[in-house]
């Protein structure tokens, strides 16, 4: 009977093992074991395989670097949201949240985040950190987690999460982009913010002073003007001093493309961040620019630069989700360093 259990287990455990991504191993050469490295990875925001590739990243990163800050293209406050989550498995707090809150491959992956960090040891745990503009819905919810945490937040705290409350509050709308009111609401929170630091230092848990902090020095207002230079502002001032020498970010593919001058292009430049960038490739692959109604073919090797070497690539995908190190093909280097083909994937559903 013994024998049999173990028999059961192994196979089980194994089975459940086994990645999702072919060649994942090889993005191992690509991550040193010491130095500030943040590993990118650049998705199309409406393709279901981005929550199967995340974890998967997340999870091996975990194991074979010791991986515990993933950066997200966010706000502080859906990052609380998020690590809130991951503590109490308290369902309801996706809610609160865009991707864990409207799309059902994402909230199976938080689902699957969460079960494995559980099983981790104290210093392997994961933390979220939004380094994207707030949204003032989402700042709202938040706040409403967290005064349960105290009996008598102090008075100014108080103040703020009643506006939260408040029909006028209630007229700004969650848009995809803050409009000029969502902005002048998180201007005035975060003068709150501070003088609520200032006045009560040491009123709050820990992590609630490093939520705060985030949302007072946060250096993304809105989608336009200088989006980039704040995003590689707040990831920088993050990593500079974190005492981790591995990050993963997941972020939009244009963000994660070294040939134009964004947030890659920026990291890339700093000698302190060893940047190692990705891309996932949709192949055969049904994605959208326009939100979801409507739906779009990618044949991506058949896009520039890919197309020259579409041969090469269509051969080393094996599996729905490959890894491919692009020192393979110097020439790609100029936009990442490796690249996921993903092949004959939906879209996301909700």
């Amino acid at each position: 009977m013994t024998r049999v259990y173990w028999v059961l287990y192994f196979i089980v455990h194994t089975s459940t093992s086994i990645a999702q991504i072919a060649n994942l191993s090889a993005l191992d050469s690509l991550v040193p074991a010491s130095d500030k490295t943040l590993v990118f990875l650049g998705e199309q925001h409406t393709s279901a395989a981005n929550p199967i590739i995340t974890y998967e990243l997340i999870k091996h990163l975990n194991r074979t670097r010791a991986l515990t800050e993933f950066f997200i293209e966010f706000g502080p406050s859906e990052a609380y949201l998020y690590n809130l989550y991951l503590k109490t498995g308290e369902e309801r707090l996706l809610k609160g949240t865009l991707y864990g809150g409207v799309f059902n491959e994402w909230k199976t992956f938080w689902k699957k985040l969460y079960e494995f960090n559980t099983g981790l040891p104290s210093d392997r745990k994961l933390e979220i950190i939004g380094v994207d503009f707030d949204k003032p819905q989402t700042f709202a919810f938040a706040l409403n987690e967290l005064v349960k945490g105290y009996d008598f937040p102090p008075g100014s705290l108080d103040s703020l999460h009643l506006v939260t409350q408040t029909e006028s509050f209630s007229a700004l709308r969650n848009n995809r982009f803050p409009s000029g009111e969502d902005k002048k609401f998180m201007i005035s929170a975060q003068d709150v913010l501070k003088g609520l630091i200032k006045k009560y230092p040491i009123a709050f848990k820990d992590e609630d002073l490093a939520y705060f902090e985030a949302i007072i020095r946060n250096s993304v207002q809105g989608f336009g003007g200088d989006r980039e230079h704040g995003l590689y502002q707040n990831i920088n001032r993050h990593i500079a001093k974190s005492p981790n020498t591995i990050f993963f970010m997941l972020t939009g593919q244009g963000h994660a493309n070294y040939a134009a001058k964004n947030i890659a292009h920026l990291l890339k430049s700093n000698p302190i961040i060893n940047m190692v960038s990705g891309l996932i490739i949709y192949h055969n692959s049904e994605i959208s620019h326009q939100g979801f109604d409507r739906i779009k073919i990618s044949r991506g090797l058949e896009n520039k630069p890919w197309k020259k070497y579409k041969e090469q690539l269509g051969e080393s995908a094996v599996t729905e989700h490959t890894l491919i190190d692009l020192a393979l093909i110097p020439q790609l280097l100029r936009y990442a360093d490796y690249i996921i083909v993903s092949k004959d994937q939906k879209l996301l559903s909700f």
